[in-house]
């Protein structure tokens, strides 16, 4: 019965931790005008854990030092529009900016809504080798046979 409830824990916990990448904290300093390299890293780091086709909501944040807590800055809709301008660089699809919706945080409310598309990889095999009509022979296996193909192959046979 231990060993039962020890993986019903440790799945409920796996499930949860994985539910919550949905949501992304983005920390600002306070005043910060522009992404910084962290910043810009941490948004390329997305694009490793999050599964095509699903979606990220990115909150710009920053840290009250006096409160110790994270509260939105009045310029979070400029933050948002930055992280769209990067992120839509990287391959992912803006698919929104929601404001004024309930949070826990203080200040005006306000994240990025992004799915990232996989890009098509380039120099596939396919793409070097394009398919090429069908040929078929009928040969009789009693008498030598030479096959000519469309391309200049031959066979003997």
């Amino acid at each position: 019965m231990k060993k039962f409830i020890t993986i019903l824990l440790c799945t409920i916990l796996g499930s949860h931790l994985v539910a919550q990448k949905t949501r992304y904290n983005l920390m600002f300093l306070k005043g910060q005008t522009e992404l910084n390299e962290k910043q810009k890293k941490e948004l390329k780091k997305i694009s490793t854990w999050i599964k095509p086709d699903k979606t990220v909501s990115i909150f710009p944040l920053t840290y009250d030092t006096n409160y110790d807590r994270l509260y939105f800055p009045r310029n979070a809709k400029d933050q948002a529009e930055w992280i769209s301008a990067y992120v839509n660089n990287l391959g992912f699809e803006v698919t929104g900016i929601p404001r004024n919706f309930p949070t826990s945080y203080k200040g005006l409310s306000v994240s990025v809504n992004v799915t990232y598309n996989i890009p098509k990889p380039k120099n596939l095999l396919s793409d070097l080798f394009p398919e090429k009509p069908s040929q078929y022979f009928i040969i009789d296996p009693k008498k030598d046979t030479i096959i000519i193909g469309n391309e200049g192959t031959k066979l003997l046979f």
